[in-house]
C-alpha cells in the first residue's frame, strides 16, 4: 500500500470531497501575524479565512464527514467554534509529486473534521514558509459570483484591463510597466467576486502567471474584492512567472466601469 495514492486515501477515509483552493501569504514580516491562510470551497459555500487577503492559490480537494461540521456549534459537547488548521509539505507515494497538506481540527475534538488537499508544482507553502505552520480561525459561509473575463494587453502599451461583459465591467490597470514591460496578453478565465456593487472598491490588483486579485487597500485589507483565475486549459499565461522577483507585482490606481 506504500504507494497508494494520496488523494484516493482521503476519498476513501472521509465521505465527502468538493473542489477548493488555498492561498498561502507571508509579507514577510517576521511576526506571528505575518502569515495566513485562507481556503475557498464555493461548491459547499464555506471559507477559512485566517487574515490572508492576498497569495498563491494551488487548486485541490477538501475532505470531510458531515457539512455540519463546518457550522457553529449548538451545544455544550462543541464548545467553540475555533478551528486549529496545520499546513504541511507531502510527497504523493503514488507518483512523488509534491502537494501540500492543512488539516481542520475543532477546539476539543479528537479528529480532524476536514483536510485539504493539492498539488504544489510551484512550491506556494514553501514560498509562504509556512510548512508545519499551525495558527487559530474560523469557518464562515462564503457567497461569490462568476463570471467569464478575459484579460488582454498590447505589447506597446502600459495599460491592461479585465474585461467581465455579462456584467457589464471592466477593470483597467492604468500602468503595468513595472513588471509587464512590452508584454502581450490575452487571457480567458473567470473572475469571482463576493458583491457587484462592490467591485469599484478593488483599486490594487495582486498580479502573477496563475491569478489576479483585487483588494481594496494595499496595507489594511484582510479580504479581497474579486479575482481571476485563467482556464485551465488557456494556452497563454498572466505573463509574470512566480519564480521572479517579487514573486507577484502589485498595480494601483484601478478604476472599474
Amino acid at each position: 500500500m506504500g504507494n497508494e495514492d494520496l488523494f484516493t486515501t482521503l476519498k476513501g477515509n472521509y465521505n465527502y470531497h468538493v473542489t477548493a483552493f488555498a492561498l498561502f501569504f507571508n509579507n514577510g514580516g517576521g511576526q506571528t501575524y505575518s502569515k495566513a491562510l485562507r481556503v475557498e470551497a464555493p461548491d459547499i459555500g464555506k471559507e477559512f479565512a485566517d487574515n490572508a487577503y492576498i497569495g498563491r492559490d494551488p487548486d485541490g480537494f477538501l475532505y470531510f464527514n458531515n457539512l455540519e461540521s463546518f457550522s457553529q456549534p449548538r451545544d455544550a459537547l462543541a464548545p467553540s467554534d475555533d478551528v486549529t488548521y496545520t499546513a504541511e509539505k507531502v510527497t504523493n507515494p503514488y507518483d512523488n509529486k509534491v502537494l501540500c497538506k492543512v488539516t481542520f481540527k475543532r477546539s476539543g475534538a479528537d479528529e480532524p473534521h476536514a483536510v485539504f488537499l493539492a498539488e504544489d508544482p510551484l512550491g506556494a507553502l514553501k514560498a509562504a514558509d509556512m510548512d508545519g505552520w499551525s495558527a487559530t480561525s474560523k469557518w464562515k459561509p462564503l457567497t461569490l459570483g462568476s463570471v467569464n473575463a478575459t484579460i488582454y494587453k498590447k505589447g506597446d502599451t502600459k495599460q491592461f484591463a479585465l474585461t467581465a461583459s455579462t456584467i457589464h465591467k471592466t477593470a483597467t490597470v492604468p500602468n503595468s510597466e513595472n513588471g509587464l514591460h512590452s508584454t502581450q496578453v490575452q487571457v480567458d478565465g473567470i473572475l469571482h467576486f463576493k458583491d457587484i456593487n462592490t467591485l469599484s472598491s478593488g483599486t490594487y490588483a495582486n498580479y502573477n502567471d496563475d491569478r489576479v486579485i483585487f483588494y481594496a487597500n494595499d496595507t489594511y485589507a484582510k479580504d479581497f474584492v474579486a479575482f481571476f483565475i485563467p482556464y485551465e486549459y488557456s494556452v497563454y499565461k498572466l505573463g509574470y512567472k512566480p519564480d521572479q522577483k517579487p514573486t507577484a507585482l502589485t498595480f494601483t490606481k484601478v478604476s472599474w466601469a
